[in-house]
């Protein structure tokens, strides 16, 4: 016998640890690390060199 799947809630996201970020698609939770300060600054450099 197999559990059922629970679907990710609103909640979930809030209990991530501060250095997450999250979101929910199709009912499924996924999370990444957040960048670190330097390296959003960086990404956003490097969007104002592209345009």
């Amino acid at each position: 016998m197999t559990a059922a799947k629970r679907l990710a809630r609103y909640v979930d996201l809030l209990d991530l640890p501060e250095n997450m970020v999250g979101e929910i698609i199709d009912g499924q939770l996924h999370t990444h690390l957040r960048p670190t300060p330097g390296y959003a600054g960086t990404l956003a450099l490097a969007g104002l060199w592209m345009d």
